[in-house]
């Protein structure tokens, strides 16, 4: 496997046909949850991205939001965790990897799927704030600014493939 290959497969392992997928997997089934996932779904939608909730297309948004409390009970706001995941190896695995490494991934492939699902994990990030609009609207900033950063750098690397594997380039 080429060097190239092995920067595609570690740094950022998401496919650029999914750059404006983003699938939100929620950790919590509390109002305070859902009300921070359906403001981030809304924000997202808003900036162009087609979201879906528990699904593993695209980017994958793991977020979990708790009710924040001073040391005498009273509330103190929210606070959200965010971690952007791709689950997505195989489709770069096509782009990356000749005719026969592939054929030779095929029984690697197998033997993955049987233990489980691999994912690269892309950034995450904590948040605070008083409202559920405001966490989510930090939450939808930081997963923009990722995710466009991520997207960008997998279509560099998977022309830089496609030139190197002599395939032609796509537009």
């Amino acid at each position: 496997m080429s060097w190239l290959a092995v920067v595609v497969f570690f740094a950022v392992s998401i496919p650029s046909a999914f750059g404006q997928t983003v699938s939100i997997l929620n950790g919590g089934e509390d109002p305070a949850s859902k009300a921070v996932e359906a403001a981030l779904s809304h924000t997202l939608r808003a900036k162009g991205y087609l979201v879906k909730a528990s699904s593993t297309d695209g980017f994958v948004l793991l977020l979990n939001v708790l009710k924040a409390q001073t040391s005498v009970g009273a509330s103190a706001g929210l606070a959200g965790s965010l971690t952007i995941v791709s689950m997505q190896r195989p489709q770069v695995a096509e782009l990356a990897l000749s005719k026969p490494c592939q054929a030779e991934q095929a029984m690697t492939q197998r033997l993955q799927e049987s233990l489980g699902t691999r994912l690269s994990q892309i950034a995450s990030t904590i948040a605070f704030a008083p409202t559920t609009e405001r966490l989510a609207d930090l939450l939808s900033g930081f997963s923009h600014k990722t995710v466009q950063a991520a997207a960008h750098k997998v279509d560099v690397l998977a022309h830089e493939v496609q030139k190197v594997n002599g395939q032609a380039v796509r537009p």
